[in-house]
């Protein structure tokens, strides 16, 4: 092995060199590399020693990035120097270079002054600023490349000096030193890292296409659009050319190139600022950029639940595009393929601390168009925030829809899950704890229910180099857990169930989205919310066949010839959804008995799309049990009050004994909207359902039981209360139990003071005992709210005999840390430097008590603590150090809508500021402490002149300021672990 010449200098820190001499390459093998450690104002002397052996090199570039923050990065080559094999060197000032940015000055700093680090005169140097890139051209004869690189004095001397930047060093233009990609796959599939995209320059990206010419188009969350040329695959170490687009649209949340223009789900500037929605840019002038810009569509785009994506249809002659459930629907809708969409809860919901509050249905939806933005129709809705959504081989389309995190604990909790977007599906997001369950006749419902999570990107696997299994996969991302599930399909009649696995983890990957590349490769970016991005490839190099696979072909062996047959049945009722025909009723009456639930869903919604006098009558007397039901259904959603009548005594006829379980669901729901929308039963019918309900209740059945709960109570039914109270005591899981409190909380007959004591007793059990339950302070909420509205239907007389159970008190909180001094006023760039330290010689005993002191009043972690921000559970999966220590000391740089605060100004000139939680019509909940989430003021809406969404967080960004730097480190390991006591960290 060649022995290098020894630097004319060293500093005392170890410094990070790679040389390819010392992988035991030969000199010339390959390009080489060099990436220096972050410098700080922390650093000794503020600089960092630079060498790379250049033999044979033809190129020299030098480049400078951000170490986390841009601010005050002004950067120096110090003495940089080319040195030949017998000692003697020449100064790089003296050479021309290539190419530079702007801001970069040889012997001056990037503001044209002195060049100064650590105090001291440089002689002979380059200044530049973070992100910068020099390239020369280098002379022969030279063997090595050696430089200080050093933060300028005048970035140092900053007040408020937050300056961090990496020097890299390398020999061929398309070459850069990234670091190797940390993730787990199956075996034979391989990631490779292409791009680290510069977020103080590029963003953080969000948004990823595959153009005609097999290049990415991505977009920075609040930025503009970049075209990728991607590296050769086993191009390996080699950059992609990234060009920012010169439009006036950007901050996309949705691509799609398609009919040869360029479609982006963004926001308009320049010309056209103050638009949102759907843009089209083509390319007039076939010079390779877009030069025409038009705004199709109205759609709003900005937060996190707003306009998403964009895809082609299967016929390639329409758009199709997914919106969040803060998102109006677009004006000129043609069609809905839903209709009569209402909240439909038999008994009263409550409002509670949560978000999107008092927004109603549809929730989220799917919207689709012609290419020019014309013919809009409304394809299914009642999604809680899906981001992407993709179509199988068979023309069928499915979404990836968010949870709740608030949600957590309680009986109307819903997981992220895979949706099967059939058309006129309702899939029943409602605010709060209105949720509908699966089991409605009502909902599409889930397809597979994944898990807790952010959904992202969605694409199936079709043109991707991998083994058949993977090529027709559904790929779903998690952004939350930095995860890729594989979710494979398979038929379940008419629609679809299946399986999923983790495809791809990783730490600190908040994957964004994902595409198949034309060289049939995959492609995702991480990004969001201010996160890094990263672009990476993966491919398979396996042992097992990777022939292209077909979907038709195989269909009979993959899903099965039935379900094949099923679906067509459903399809061809779909195409009569979206308008009236008078034939329509003939030909899809026969589906409301067939067996397939699917089938049912979509034969009803095409007789819901005709007038409602047209078939009323045939509702009213059919005889089959199934299409009753759902002809029951239909009328209540679709009719006027005159059929009530009818239907009552027609589903009187049905003897609820002998129905299957998912018959006597779907009946007690036919009733519930009955009465949900044309009114209070008759004392005949409500006599006769209560004689032939109450037998049944308790049943064996959970969800029987939970609807059961709710008819009967609602019809006042004898014992209904005394049967709920008694299953409220015996059930055994925290979910049942909130749902019979939850449910008896607004009713006011039927009580005995036993009844009353043992409800109002477990409402004091579970107070004092919050930490036994999931959700923690979320389930803390929810049991003041059913205290709360509990305690308003009592009579005078009902409060006596419950009075114990009043007046207690929960148990106090756990105390919260001691007060403690001042240590530092923290800053990110302060305590990068030790964060080489984080994952060895921790304390988790210290990093839980300060977690439990400064974090759990407010959020939610692992299933306990506040509800005021966001949940951490998931941190470690997120987040890398440095990002995480940003989130803390920077708080308001990043603020998701769903936890931003407010700022009120009321018509007698005050101002409240804090966060909303909840509320009435008339009342609006302020917490307006973050460091007490329960200390609440009541504002008057009426009395608010105007509304704020701020910019600055609730959080405090002193909160690590009493804090030594090694309970920073222990904090943030106990977060980064998920709390883990096992992890390798806490291990000395």
């Amino acid at each position: 092995m060649p022995i290098l010449p020894k630097p004319t200098m060293r500093l005392s820190r170890p410094i990070a060199i790679l040389f390819c001499p010392l992988l035991g390459l030969s000199a010339n093998a390959a390009p080489k590399k060099f990436a220096s450690e972050v410098i700080t104002k922390e650093t000794p002397g503020h600089q960092v020693e630079i060498e790379i052996d250049i033999t044979g090199a033809k190129q020299l570039v030098l480049e400078v990035t951000d170490g986390g923050d841009s601010a005050y990065d002004w950067a120096d080559w110090v003495e940089p120097r080319l040195v030949a094999a017998d000692g003697t060197e020449r100064s790089l000032t003296e050479l021309k270079w290539i190419s530079a940015t702007n801001g970069t000055h040889v012997g001056k700093n990037h503001g044209q002054g002195p060049l100064l680090v650590d105090g001291k005169p440089v002689a002979k140097g380059i200044g530049t600023h973070a992100t910068s890139l020099i390239v020369y051209k280098l002379p022969a004869g030279y063997t090595l490349f050696r430089a200080h690189g050093g933060l300028d004095t005048e970035a140092t001397k900053q007040k408020n000096s937050r300056g961090s930047v990496q020097f890299r060093a390398y020999t061929d233009p398309k070459v850069s030193a990234l670091p190797p990609l940390d993730v787990t796959l199956p075996d034979g599939f391989h990631a490779e890292r292409l791009y680290d995209v510069n977020i103080s320059t590029q963003g953080s990206w969000v948004a990823l296409c595959v153009d005609g010419k097999g290049r990415l188009i991505a977009s920075d969350r609040l930025g503009p659009l970049y075209r990728i040329v991607l590296p050769p695959a086993g191009a390996k170490n080699t950059l992609p050319e990234v060009e920012k687009l010169l439009v006036e649209v950007g901050q996309a949340n949705g691509l799609l190139e398609a009919f040869g223009s360029l479609y982006v789900m963004g926001i308009g500037s320049g010309k056209w600022k103050g638009k949102s929605g759907l843009f089209r840019l083509t390319d007039t002038t076939n010079d390779d950029h877009y030069d025409k810009v038009e705004h199709l569509m109205s759609v709003r785009v900005g937060s996190d639940h707003h306009g998403h994506a964009i895809i082609l249809n299967p016929d390639k002659d329409r758009l199709v595009m997914l919106c969040g459930n803060s998102t109006d629907m677009p004006d000129q809708i043609a069609t809905r393929h839903l209709r009569g969409q209402s909240e439909d809860h038999l008994l009263p919901r409550s409002t509670y601390y949560g978000h999107n509050t008092n927004r109603m249905a549809p929730g989220g939806f799917v919207v689709s168009c012609r290419p020019d933005g014309t013919d809009r129709r409304i394809l299914c809705a009642g999604f809680r925030n899906p981001y992407d959504l993709a179509y199988n081989g068979e023309g069928e389309l499915f979404t990836f829809d968010a949870d709740m995190e608030y949600d957590v604990g309680a009986p109307w909790y819903r997981p992220t899950r895979v949706n099967h977007c059939v058309s006129g599906g309702e899939f029943g997001w409602r605010f709060g704890a209105g949720k509908w369950p699966n089991w409605y006749p009502d909902t599409a419902g889930t397809t597979i229910d994944i898990g807790r999570g952010s959904p992202t990107g969605v694409i199936f696997g079709y043109g991707a180099k991998f083994p058949a299994k993977y090529q027709q996969a559904l790929y779903v991302l998690d952004w939350t857990y930095g995860k890729i599930y594989a979710v494979h399909l398979k038929s379940d009649g008419a629609t679809y169930t299946g399986e999923f696995e983790t495809f791809l983890s990783g730490r600190g990957l908040p994957v964004s989205d994902i595409v198949i590349g034309h060289d049939r490769a995959m492609y995702f970016i991480t990004g969001g919310r201010r996160s890094k991005s990263t672009l990476v490839r993966v491919t398979y190099e396996g042992s097992e066949s990777t022939i292209p696979y077909t979907y038709p072909s195989r269909l009979t062996t993959i899903t099965g010839q039935k379900g094949r047959e099923l679906r067509r049945v459903r399809r061809r009722l779909e195409t009569l959804h979206g308008k009236a025909n008078p034939g329509t009723v003939a030909k899809a009456w026969p589906d409301l008995s067939n067996s397939d639930r699917a089938i049912r869903y979509a034969a009803r919604t095409a007789i819901e799309h005709q007038p409602a006098d047209w078939w009323a009558e045939r509702a009213v007397g059919e005889s089959h049990s199934l299409a009753a039901i759902e002809g029951a259904v239909a009328l209540a959603r679709m009719g006027a009050k005159q059929y009530q009548a009818g239907l009552e005594k027609n589903l009187g006829r049905l003897d609820f004994a002998s129905l299957k379980g998912e018959q006597k669901l779907d009946l007690l729901r036919a009733y519930g909207l009955i009465f949900i929308r044309m009114g209070a039963p008759s004392a005949a019918t409500k006599s006769s359902l209560i004689a032939r309900l109450s037998p049944h209740y308790p049943s064996g059945d959970e969800a029987l039981n939970r609807e059961l709960c709710q008819m009967l109570i609602y019809l006042n039914a004898p014992e209904a209360v005394a049967k709920s109270v008694k299953l409220l005591g015996a059930s055994e899981t925290q979910a049942d139990q909130m749902f019979y409190a939850y449910h008896l909380r607004s009713i006011k007959d039927g009580w005995s003071n036993d009844d009353l004591r043992a409800y109002f007793g477990w409402i004091q059990t579970a107070e004092s005992n919050r930490g036994d339950y999931t959700g923690g302070g979320h389930f803390g909420n929810f049991l003041k709210m059913v205290r709360k509205e509990a305690l308003a239907r009592l009579s005078e007389n009902q409060k006596k005999a419950v009075g114990a159970q009043i007046a207690a008190k929960p148990a106090e909180k756990p105390p919260v840390l001691a007060a403690r001094n001042h240590v530092r006023e923290w800053k990110v760039a302060d305590l990068k430097p030790a964060l080489v330290r984080v994952e060895t010689g921790r304390s988790y005993i210290r990093g839980k008590r300060l977690h439990s002191g400064l974090c759990a009043t407010c959020h939610l972690f692992n299933g306990k603590g506040g509800a005021l921000g966001p949940d951490l559970s998931s941190v470690g999966g997120k987040y890398d150090y440095a990002t995480l220590l940003t989130e803390i000391i920077e708080p308001s740089k990043v603020i998701s809508d769903q936890h931003a605060a407010v700022t009120l100004k009321l018509k007698d000139g005050s101002t409240l500021f804090g966060r909303e939680v909840g509320g009435d019509d008339d009342i609006l909940n302020l917490a307006v402490n973050p460091l007490n989430p329960e200390e609440i003021v009541k504002v008057i809406k009426a009395d608010i002149a105007e509304r704020v969404v701020s910019k600055v967080s609730m959080m405090p960004p002193t909160l690590l300021n009493t804090l030594t730097e090694e309970e920073v480190l222990d904090l943030l390991m106990y977060l980064s672990s998920g709390g883990k006591v096992g992890h390798t960290a806490f291990q000395k």
